[in-house]
């Protein structure tokens, strides 16, 4: 982490300091050591991260925990003396949060299961016991399969696909040379069979919920896409006016598959006590934003940025506390370094990105450039990351000021220098993963509105 954290730092100070351009002052040696030294010898980014994802925990968008990570990024900000520490909002919808989950298997014989309420699904009123069936649901075609079948029941919508052998390593480090191999950019493609299974994705579940509580049933489960015990919880019915009828929840594969299979040859009852809450007070998100002044206010700006905001089943420590802290403890170093680059770098943590990179596509409709929303009403429904092929693209009057973008994300980290590429459609970075997360969407969406605001 500290030499991604020294790198990042170096790099935003090339930005500023532009040597690609004619006449411009050589790069300064004493000032990259003074750089890397504060990072790998006086550093702060392990406790950063510490708190983030110890104190704080996992960061759902408009929980109580994303407002309390939004409250004391600006702090720590404002004790670095960073300037023009605010927040800017855009809307959202409900917040949700996990006061606390059971599931457990009732009969043939009581077994404590592993499994996450799915994310904006609603609580079950206390403990909710009922019979299953295994009706797995794929598309629409197979709702008339079960109608009639389900009323009272708790619905297994999963295939029970079985496991799979690992033929691959799960993880190796590649050396530089390989990593190099990577550093391609990839051109934007439209391939209209893949977006309309990204669409189906989005849509289907709202369908499957309506089916279910149309038919009585009380709750549903769904198998977890990993083995090893491992549930996420991921949902994304967030919206006002869009949030599902009956609870669910997500099951470890083990888990599920155990229940299937007992289903084959006689009743199976589970128990669950989904205790979640909706935070309705605030139906903003809000992006974090603090710069770091350049000497010259005609020389536009260079942005560092990275999503604060989580899933809720784990501490939101790799995805992406770990680029929050980077992007924090780089805004440390400069500031304390009493540094004064040409440019002004601001420094951006995103809310809302694990829905649909919604804060920085707020920060590029209110500051860059904007994009028509679809004419499909589906479309415009599901928000910016759907509308990412409609033209035209109007750039706003500070699309010009900003000179580039560095991004720190779960996996990768990338950076692009000039202001076309923020008007791009670039869906993946050179290494692979997500690009920039404000890397050319120029999405189109109403004017963030006023928003609390803490300022030095």
């Amino acid at each position: 982490m500290r030499s991604l954290l020294v790198r990042h730092c170096t790099f935003l100070w090339l930005l500023t300091v532009n040597p690609a351009v004619a006449g411009a002052p050589p790069v300064d040696g004493a000032t990259l050591n003074r750089i890397a030294d504060a990072g790998f010898n006086h550093g702060e980014v392990v406790e950063t991260a510490a708190y983030l994802a110890d104190q704080i925990g996992g960061r759902l968008t408009n929980s109580p925990a994303m407002r309390a990570a939004e409250r004391w990024t600006q702090s720590r900000f404002l004790a670095w003396g960073l300037k023009n520490v605010h927040t800017e909002g855009f809307d959202f919808g409900r917040g949700w949060w996990i006061e606390s989950s059971q599931v457990r298997l009732v009969a043939p014989r009581p077994l404590a299961l592993r499994a996450i309420p799915v994310a904006w699904t609603p609580a079950t009123a206390g403990p909710l016991t009922a019979s299953v069936v295994v009706a797995p649901l794929r598309t629409e075609r197979d709702f008339a399969n079960w109608k009639g079948k389900l009323a009272g029941k708790i619905v297994l919508v999963t295939w029970p696909e079985p496991p799979k052998d690992l033929t691959e390593v799960p993880f190796t480090r590649m050396a530089d040379g390989e990593t190099g191999k990577l550093n391609k950019y990839p051109l934007p493609h439209f391939d209209p069979e893949e977006r309309g299974k990204r669409i189906e994705s989005q849509t289907f579940p709202g369908k499957v919920d309506d089916f279910l509580a149309g038919e009585g049933a009380v709750a549903w489960a769904r198998m977890s896409r990993l083995d090893g015990h491992l549930v996420h919880g991921e949902g994304y019915a967030y919206q006002v006016g869009k949030t599902r009828r009956l609870p669910g929840v997500e099951l470890a594969a083990e888990d599920y598959r155990r229940i299937t299979r007992l289903a084959t040859v006689g009743e199976v009852r589970l128990e669950i006590d989904s205790r979640v809450h909706f935070e309705d007070g605030d139906q903003h998100a809000y992006n974090v934003l603090a710069d770091l002044p350049g000497r010259d206010p005609k020389a536009g700006y260079v942005m560092a940025g990275a999503h604060l905001d989580s899933w809720i089943a784990g501490d939101g420590a790799a995805d992406n506390g770990a680029g929050s802290a980077v992007i924090m403890e780089a805004a440390r170093i400069l500031a304390s370094l009493d540094l004064k680059p040409k440019r002004t770098i601001r420094f951006a943590l995103w809310a809302g990105e694990e829905q649909g990179l919604l804060g920085s596509a707020a920060y590029i409709a209110q500051h860059l450039a904007h994009r028509p929303v679809p004419e499909d009403p589906v479309l415009a429904a599901l928000g910016p990351y759907f509308a990412t092929d409609t033209f035209p693209v109007e750039p706003l009057p500070g699309f010009a000021e900003l000179a580039g973008y560095l991004s720190t994300t779960a996996r990768a980290s990338c950076a692009d220098s000039t202001p076309r590429a923020i008007s791009r459609s670039c869906r993946r970075c050179a290494s692979g993963w997500r690009h920039s997360t404000v890397s050319a969407r120029a999405w189109s969406s109403p004017t963030p509105p006023a928003a609390p605001t803490t300022s030095s």
